[in-house]
């Protein structure tokens, strides 16, 4: 290979590396301004840097997780953005859902209606009616 030849390779290896990068650079400002529009959507604020930095990495992986399924296709349904997108799935199942095994107390239709700060109608048999099952 002649001394152009090698210049003209080493050329377009350059502008190849050049336009991989500025698509890569186009697709993270386009990520981080949407991660702007969903923080404010949300009204979402961190106290440091470092921790919204975190959280972006996050949310990025999130979105891209949701884009490449809903591309997939085949579900019944499409996965979306919401107010959990900058969690993981552990820091969602820790926050959100109880332990396995873990089951809740017992509460009586008053005290539930009254927590909701819920007037609570009743049935003709004097039950709160707004509370109780389908089959009662």
């Amino acid at each position: 290979m002649g001394a152009a030849s090698r210049c003209l390779a080493l050329a377009l290896l350059c502008t190849s590396f050049l336009l991989a990068s500025a698509a890569a650079s186009r697709e993270m400002l386009m990520m981080t301004n949407r991660f702007h529009a969903w923080r404010a959507a949300h009204n979402w604020t961190y106290a440091t840097a470092a921790k919204r930095q975190r959280r972006f990495e996050v949310y990025r992986r999130n979105v891209e997780y949701i884009e490449a399924t809903n591309r997939r296709g085949g579900l019944s349904y499409q996965l979306g953005e919401n107010q959990f997108t900058d969690l993981t799935s552990d820091e969602f199942l820790a926050a959100y859902t109880m332990p396995p095994g873990q089951v809740l107390a017992a509460r009586d239709d008053e005290a539930v209606a009254r927590q909701l700060n819920a007037a609570t109608p009743r049935d003709e048999g004097g039950r709160c009616w707004l509370l109780r099952s389908s089959t009662t």
